[in-house]
């Protein structure tokens, strides 16, 4: 299936503002995108990334899309044809938008939008955002040349570029039951050990029980005497109590009562201490005072002696009537204090015939119970699941029922180990590699061989180079000048490229560097890259994203310049 990559537009997205950018991306056959740092370069990939998988290609939170300044409004659209049908892809946030047209009509929505991604991966992409990474999408944070890396993780990526790590991840899986297995073997063989003790324990009783039937006749007896005896004794003490809560059923309210009288006791008290606090007052004044403050005339002294007389007699009355008034408080609060410890004494006699009372039912279930067995003594003998001889049955059928399952278990340890075997490195993975590995090689050397490096790239079964030259003379990666060294990263990219793509059935005419060969490009370095691409042939629009543009800006047919203007990004052709 051919995958064409149009166009794509976006806005209010990272540093892009209300003006939308939009990128041809069949512009050109090789087109060049620079920019200083943080231009915004980069932001194509993330934005392509976004609108097909509702992610970024970088690490990047969703809330760190939208612009910083205007946020809201972030809006990505994009255009491609799958199968030779067209489809626009819209996806926005704040307000969130995922919508998919095909043939112009928007694909509907009726699935959640979670299952609208599945659909979107599985009929129009026909891949996932792994293989997308591998195929389309070469980021300078996540690529490292093939040779460079150590020989696990060289597998690593050949597993990802086959998508076959998911046998890793089900390798993963079967370990976990694996484990459980022998977990459970471990919990059968402890089961059988437990169940066959308990059986020759209940065999044992089954014998014992035989003989001992009067004695426990005479024992549950016994027990129903005493426990008769107990509740007897037990309903005399409730009388007892019953009686003494009687005398005592007053005292709650004479403590209402005696509150009450006691807050007409304080309003009263309070009333005459007003009364003689005015009196005090009054005398105080013709004892401290020959003239009115008010008209300033003398007082007379014949009325000045009344006054005081009479305030002073005042005063010592009310003194009397308030000792009296505290001496009755007083008397009440004793009264209170008696009548509290009566109400105490009705508590615990209450609280005491609760638990007697409990005693009692508990006593009555009790007998109940031994006269039950008693009569399961004298019934005649029939199968009961409580009898030692049904117990053993029980426990010979358990046993013979973990049995049963350890033979399960055995069995299905059988297939799981003959299924780890095939998940190992050395198993189903590794052939699926070997399978892939003559293409893979063929390709390299094609590869090779258009870019003018004349050796013989082989990478065995352990993901080792073995490097010859046409008169076998061998060599490592490392030997190589810069620029061959180029020539075998490219081979081994494309290769990756067209192996993911067969993989997935899936040609796309996108490919995107960014900055993935800029720490190694010097002068001699760029023609030698320049040669490369030109290569990919026409199908292919590549699209390299470098901040070398001293060295190539004048290199490619087509040049894409990202620049701030005033705090926003924004695209120069």
């Amino acid at each position: 299936m051919q995958l064409d990559f149009k166009t794509i537009t976006w806005k209010n997205f990272l540093s892009t503002g209300k003006i939308p950018t939009t990128v041809n991306l069949k512009r050109s056959t090789d087109t060049l995108i620079v920019g200083e740092n943080g231009a915004g370069k980069s932001t194509l990939i993330d934005a392509l990334t976004f609108a097909l998988y509702n992610k970024p290609f970088r690490d990047i939170g969703k809330p760190e899309l939208v612009n910083s300044i205007n946020g809201k409004e972030a809006l990505i659209e994009l255009e491609l044809d799958s199968g030779g049908v067209p489809y626009k892809i819209v996806r926005g946030i704040k307000p969130n938008i995922f919508e998919i047209y095909k043939n112009g009509t928007l694909v509907a929505q009726d699935a959640a939008i979670k299952d609208y991604q599945k659909w979107l991966e599985t009929h129009v992409l026909k891949m996932n955002f792994k293989a997308f990474s591998q195929i389309v999408v070469l980021g300078s944070d996540s690529y490292i040349p093939f040779m460079r890396l150590k020989t696990s993780r060289r597998r690593e990526v050949i597993e990802e570029i086959l998508d076959i790590e998911i046998y890793t991840s089900m390798n993963a899986v079967l370990k976990r039951k694996i484990q459980l297995n022998k977990e459970n073997l471990e919990s059968n063989r402890m089961s059988m050990t437990v169940l066959e003790e308990r059986l020759k324990t209940l065999s044992k009783h089954v014998e014992e029980i035989k003989d001992d039937k009067e004695t426990r006749r005479k024992s549950y007896e016994t027990e129903i005497e005493k426990a008769e005896a107990d509740n007897v004794l037990y309903s005399g003490r409730v009388d007892q109590n019953r009686t003494a809560m009687g005398e005592l059923s007053a005292a709650p309210q004479t403590i209402k009562t005696l509150q009450n009288k006691k807050s007409e006791l304080r309003v009263f008290h309070g009333q005459i201490t007003q009364k003689r606090n005015a009196s005090s007052k009054t005398l105080t004044f013709y004892e401290t005072n020959e003239t009115c403050p008010t008209c300033t005339q003398n007082i007379e002294e014949g009325f000045k002696r009344t006054e005081s007389e009479k305030h002073s007699h005042n005063v010592s009355e009310f003194d009397t009537a308030l000792s009296k008034l505290e001496q009755k408080i007083r008397d009440v609060d004793a009264q209170i204090a008696t009548a509290q410890e009566d109400v105490d004494k009705l508590r615990s006699l209450q609280s005491d015939n609760l638990t007697i009372n409990a005693r009692i039912e508990a006593n009555k279930q009790y007998i109940k119970k031994l006269q039950k067995q008693l009569a399961d003594l004298d019934a005649p003998v029939v199968a009961k699941e409580n009898t030692p001889a049904i117990s053993v049955s029980k426990v010979q059928g358990d046993i013979d029922a973990t049995k049963q399952d350890r033979e399960d278990l055995i069995e299905s340890k059988k297939y799981l180990d003959f299924a780890a075997t095939l998940l190992r490195d050395d198993g189903i993975k590794t052939r699926e590699i070997r399978r892939y590995l003559p293409l893979i090689n063929t390709q390299i050397n094609k590869h090779l061989q258009d870019m003018d490096c004349y050796v013989n790239f082989t990478l065995d079964e352990n993901f080792e180079e073995i490097i010859k030259s046409r008169h076998r003379d061998k060599f490592t990666y490392n030997s190589f000048s810069a620029g061959e060294r180029l020539r075998i990263d490219l081979a081994l990219l494309f290769t990756w490229r067209e192996v993911a793509a067969r993989k997935n059935s899936v040609h796309t005419n996108l490919l995107i560097m960014d900055e993935v060969f800029d720490s190694s490009l010097d002068s001699q370095g760029t023609d030698e890259f320049l040669k490369i691409i030109k290569k990919l042939g026409a199908n292919t629009n590549l699209f390299v994203i470098s901040h070398r543009n001293e060295f190539l800006y004048d290199k490619f047919k087509s040049v894409i310049k990202f620049e701030k203007v005033n705090s926003f990004s924004q695209m120069v052709t």
